[in-house]
């Protein structure tokens, strides 16, 4: 920090070089301790430690901040670009992994650029904004650099007051459900839907989750906001059944962050919820996340093993963007894999076609259904229609509703396919 400050103080006595800081944050390095133990997260950060070392130019300094976050000071650059490419070399250093306790570790570090500025009051502003920088590259899917600019700036400020309306949103019912139709491709029914949140904030408008879910675990309202979401959905769930009794059998899927799975209150919140709505455990499915999944792993059997026992079914969602072990993958119970929208967005231009195509054997071979997200074109449709998909679910079919549209909407298909779903002539 001293370094920091004389740096900071430096700034703009010399037009012609500058200065950036870089704030280094190890990717997923709790799973590393959960799955190895300590001794080898520790021998990890200091083996990362030596090759940073090997890495920066002479005169630079590189700093172990707290935990797995490191900080790299660069001075006498002659511009950006030159930053750039430093932080290029420590992302291709890291394409070799570490050997340790005999396991190969490949490691991803989020880095965050900032460049020192005569605004900068103290070393602590100058770190703030690489550390900026840093989550912007963590939002953006990790395992790259981000620079800083006025403009992350305003949104962390915009961020800020964020976190604070969010404490009220839940006391001011601001927040809300939509849902999306997932679509059988063999039938061409609606099976399910997915529960969406979504914030009618009184100034920004409708937000969706990826504005403020980060928000939700900074302010520790993950868990709180989640047990609203399941009671919420049992409330849409007899909405649609006072609608129509017959066609109100769909089910839905619901999106489970990690803090909430992790609440020892998680099971019994959730099984008073269905016993108060005369929920049947098939009209539930809880999404999760291979990141959830894997961060878990100390307690999650017994939670899982549970949700079992309920006849609770489980959608792992996401898959293909994090680290699943298949061996672990076998021994859970789920029942259903999603893929990721990412591999089907270039479906239609020849890319991805492989790997849906293994993912889609490797569930046949588990027994597993196989849901696909992100269908915007009728290319892509055709295209997981031909992998095997089992269902679909974009906005070429559907775009997110409220739930007293649901209801219509179900009828409305189920005519549209001659009435083949019971209670079409509702």
């Amino acid at each position: 920090m001293r370094h920091l400050d004389a740096c900071v103080r430096r700034t703009g006595r010399d037009a012609r070089d500058i200065a950036v800081v870089m704030f280094l944050d190890v990717d997923r390095f709790k799973w590393v301790n959960d799955t190895l133990g300590h001794m080898a997260g520790d021998k990890l950060l200091a083996a990362l430690a030596q090759r940073l070392r090997k890495t920066i130019r002479p005169g630079d300094l590189v700093a172990r901040l707290s935990g797995d976050e490191f900080a790299v000071l660069s001075e006498n650059l002659g511009t950006l670009d030159d930053a750039a490419s430093l932080a290029r070399r420590i992302l291709e250093m890291l394409r070799t992994p570490f050997r340790i306790h005999g396991h190969s570790i490949y490691v991803a570090i989020s880095i965050g650029v900032a460049e020192a500025q005569p605004a900068h009051d103290s070393a602590a502003d100058f770190l703030r904004d690489a550390d900026i920088a840093m989550y912007h590259a963590k939002e953006l899917g990790g395992s790259r650099f981000a620079v800083f600019g006025d403009e992350m700036r305003g949104r962390a400020v915009k961020d800020l007051r964020l976190q604070s309306d969010l404490r009220m949103a839940l006391e001011r019912e601001e927040l809300s459900l939509y849902y999306q139709p997932i679509f059988d491709l063999r039938s061409g029914e609606i099976r399910e839907v997915e529960a969406l949140l979504r914030w009618h904030h009184p100034r920004e408008g409708l937000l969706e989750p990826e504005r403020f879910v980060n928000l939700l675990e900074l302010t520790g309202l993950f868990s709180e906001v989640g047990d609203w979401v399941l009671r919420r959905v049992g409330r849409d769930i007899n909405l649609w059944r006072s609608e129509n009794r017959r066609i109100a059998d769909v089910t839905v899927c619901v999106n489970i962050s990690q803090s909430q799975f992790v609440h020892a209150d998680f099971v019994a919140t959730l099984a008073e919820v269905m016993r108060s709505n005369s929920i049947a455990p098939e009209q539930i499915r809880l999404e999760l996340t291979e990141g959830t999944l894997l961060d878990c792993k100390s307690i999650d059997r017994d939670v899982l093993t549970r949700l079992q026992r309920m006849g609770v079914k489980i959608m792992l969602d996401d898959f293909g963007t994090g680290y699943s072990s298949l061996s672990r993958l076998q021994s859970l119970p789920i029942d259903t894999i999603k893929i990721d929208r990412s591999f089907v967005e270039k479906l239609d231009e020849g890319a991805d076609k492989a790997l849906i195509s293994a993912i889609v054997a490797l569930a046949r071979n588990l027994g597993m259904r196989v849901v696909a997200e992100g269908a915007e074109r009728p290319s892509q449709l055709k295209e997981l229609r031909k992998l095997g998909c089992d269902a679909v679910q974009g906005y070429l079919l559907g775009r997110p509703m409220a739930a007293s549209k649901v209801t219509r909407f179900l009828i409305n298909q189920s005519r549209a396919l001659g009435g083949t779903r019971s209670g079409a002539d509702a």
